[in-house]
């Protein structure tokens, strides 16, 4: 044991000279082997014995980090498989005014410790770039399984839109009423990345913008975190639709994140939506630009459908509402984007009911009503024919509760529209 612990601290302590990020080896009940910088300053370094369990239950899923009380990043590695002895990465600071008996006070991590034998161990902490921070995890985690992690993975991004939690709402309630004081250049940069939908390059743009200090709006660290994460998501808004995002999409879009921001009880919660909302921008913009090839009227026919998708909606309709033949519309949408137009209108309203049935309480009678199908057993036979599962048994697989509490009020506006409805109709058969 001793081999192997001793070749990683080498390493450990050369990374911790170049990086400056705190470094150490770690057992499994808490007690540090190495540590560094700590140990070449004579500094015992130690953590709360009550926040051991919850380190080593957080390091069984990776990528892990977290921040303690709003002011320091950290994170946990395993070295090997049977959880023998870990890496702890981290403390650093992420801000140079954090005041050390503050923080101590509501210290996860250290507030079990002495106050003199914790502003020892503070008096060393690094201010860190949270980009830094990361890069150093992802040498780190490869050197020790192989594996590479992407950024996108400590944010928990998708390579599809995934913030439908609010978004849907926004959006389908319209259809029916018809970060920083960092420098300029990575404003410019980051914005510049996500109006020409480059994904490939996110990762390093978001690190670039990160670097400087974040700008102080609020006393309260929670508070001025989820300021400047609210005039983040407005300054990513206009890239995205000057990259040819709807902007009745990309309004939705930072109406839901804005919201998710204002319900977050940590900095680091704040941190992720705004990394998710510029991944989500930056993926809605590139798949924009795959269909750059599509013809003018193919264009306008996906814009008319989507904002009448609650509607019936009648192909001859759309057709003289395009002022063009049904016969070069219908063959024209089928060979730009490989379905036609009844199977795309079925595939977005099951795209949204599945959205109604993770995020809301709605009934399935009314979901099927305000989605226009002519019955609830006909909305059922197609929502199994394309996901596999009724929508009872895929809300009891995927049900989520709202970060906002919103399902009431969304509820009770479809209840009020569909009273309004007049009886809906079946999908139109295609002619042409």
């Amino acid at each position: 044991m001793i081999a192997p612990i001793d070749s990683i601290a080498y390493q450990l302590r050369l990374l911790n000279r170049l990086s400056q990020i705190p470094l150490s080896v770690m057992d499994r009940d808490g007690h540090f082997l190495r540590a560094f910088p700590f140990q070449d300053c004579s500094i015992p370094f130690q953590l709360s014995p009550t926040a051991i369990p919850s380190l080593l239950k957080s390091a069984e899923t990776m990528p892990f980090y977290n921040i303690d009380d709003n002011s320091v990043i950290y994170s946990l590695l395993p070295v090997d498989k049977d959880g023998g002895y870990y890496i702890f990465v981290g403390p650093a600071l992420l801000s140079r005014t954090a005041d050390s008996v503050s923080y101590h006070n509501r210290s996860m991590l250290f507030g079990e410790l002495p106050l003199s034998s914790f502003e020892t161990i503070f008096s060393v902490l690094p201010f860190v770039n949270p980009f830094d921070f990361f890069s150093l995890l992802q040498l780190l985690y490869y050197n020790i399984s192989k594996v590479e992690l992407t950024v996108d993975q400590f944010f928990d991004c998708n390579t599809v839109l995934d913030n439908t939690r609010t978004v849907d709402q926004i959006l389908f309630m319209r259809r029916e009423s018809s970060i920083y004081h960092h420098t300029y250049l990575g404003e410019l940069q980051i914005c510049d990345i996500i109006r020409n939908g480059q994904i490939e390059k996110l990762s390093e743009g978001a690190r670039f913008a990160g670097q400087g200090i974040p700008g102080t709006i609020h006393p309260d660290p929670l508070r001025n975190a989820k300021d400047l994460g609210i005039i983040t998501i407005t300054i990513i808004a206009r890239p995205a639709i000057q990259g040819g995002l709807s902007d009745e999409v990309a309004y939705a879009m930072s109406d839901a994140y804005m919201q998710e921001i204002e319900a977050c009880t940590c900095q680091k919660d704040v941190f992720n939506v705004c990394f998710r909302a510029a991944s989500e921008y930056t993926h809605a913009v590139a798949e924009l630009k795959k269909r750059s090839d599509y013809s003018e009227y193919v264009v306008h026919c996906i814009e008319y459908l989507q904002k009448h998708l609650h509607e019936k909606i009648l192909v001859e309709d759309v057709a003289n509402t395009l002022r063009v033949g049904l016969k070069q519309l219908t063959t024209a949408f089928k060979k730009e984007t490989g379905q036609s137009i009844t199977a795309y209108i079925l595939n977005e309203r099951i795209r949204e009911a599945k959205s109604l049935l993770t995020y809301t309480n709605i009934h399935f009678s009314e979901i099927s009503t305000y989605l226009n199908f002519c019955s609830q057993s006909y909305f059922t036979s197609m929502f199994r024919k394309s996901t596999g599962s009724t929508p009872a048994e895929y809300r009891k697989q995927h049900y989520k509760s709202p970060v906002i509490d919103a399902p009431s009020s969304v509820a009770d506006y479809i209840r009020r529209i569909n009273q309004l409805k007049s009886p809906s109709y079946d999908l139109p058969d295609e002619k042409g």
